[in-house]
């Protein structure tokens, strides 16, 4: 419900709605406003600035005013919207798919990074978990040599990521298969891959409770991953060997307090040459390592 009749100006909608969202985001209330009157409009938050004297149509003010209210409930403004930014790229964001974090971007950086190095094409790339298929979607765009099988346990994460690849216009460099892991790979990919990547589920179920409101409305089955938050990562790690080819990497996103369980774990499947890359929030967040192959 709107709080007062005013005339519906940007920079009036813009007022009514970071009073009604005050209560629950504080100071922040004006950018979620913002975020949310953008996407509606299609345009960019700084443009509001410009455009804040522009009357705004009943059908676009009513539509605003509708997702203001469902923001108050702590629905993520990427569903909200329907999409996400991630890597300069906009993204098809369902409930179906955790949403693309600034975080996972790192990982991007550091696939790209190995895949600059490797001296055969086409470069081989098995992603285990791709959701929205942000990860794969944007490592087919910027790497014109990448073709890579991307796996998920959902078949509705994998329709989304099928869009995403679809709208990017890479979905031909990208096959997308489900599979619990490595379940549904077949025996013919055996140390067939140059590089996997993952971005897992890696939240300890302690910790699932004490998470940001927001992401109540996101599979936990993409979140969770039990007492030490290494349920998915353990079979993750132990398997990549089968399927990478001597000298292949194993890059993975992981959380908080989990670098050294991780080290150890790779070491002792045989990946060397460990290196661990910090988030822009200077945390340890993505690691790793090269398959010294079978003795």
């Amino acid at each position: 419900m709107r709080i007062a009749e005013t005339t519906d100006k940007v920079a009036n909608l813009l007022f009514e709605a970071s009073a009604r969202l005050e209560p629950e985001y504080g100071s922040d209330a004006s950018i979620e406003a913002r975020a949310i009157l953008a996407g509606v409009l299609g345009c960019g938050t700084t443009d509001l600035f410009l455009r804040s004297r522009e009357e705004v149509g009943p059908l676009f003010r009513d539509r605003f005013f509708e997702l203001v209210e469902r923001r108050l409930k702590r629905e993520p403004v990427a569903y909200l919207l329907g999409s996400m930014p991630f890597f300069g790229i906009e993204f098809v964001a369902t409930p179906d798919v955790l949403i693309p974090r600034p975080e996972t971007e790192l990982l991007v950086e550091c696939a790209l990074e190995i895949l600059s190095r490797i001296p055969v094409n086409p470069k081989r790339v098995l992603e285990i978990g791709t959701g929205s298929g942000c990860i794969a979607v944007a490592l087919a765009l910027r790497s014109s040599s990448a073709s890579i099988l991307a796996t998920d346990v959902s078949s509705p994460a994998l329709n989304v990521a099928r869009e995403n690849a679809r709208r990017v216009g890479v979905a031909d460099k990208i096959q997308f298969t489900q599979s619990n892991l490595y379940t549904e790979i077949s025996s013919g990919k055996t140390g067939h891959f140059d590089m996997i990547v993952s971005n897992p589920p890696y939240v300890r179920t302690r910790e699932m409770r004490g998470l940001d409101p927001d992401l109540g409305y996101e599979p936990r089955v993409a979140l969770e991953a039990g007492e030490q938050g290494l349920d998915v990562i353990c079979p993750l790690v132990s398997g990549a060997p089968r399927f990478l080819k001597p000298g292949g990497i194993l890059a993975l996103e992981f959380g908080i307090d989990q670098s050294n369980l991780i080290s150890e774990l790779m070491v002792a499947n045989r990946f060397d040459k460990l290196m661990i890359h910090k988030d822009f929030r200077g945390l340890d967040r993505v690691i790793q390592g090269e398959y010294r192959g079978s003795i």
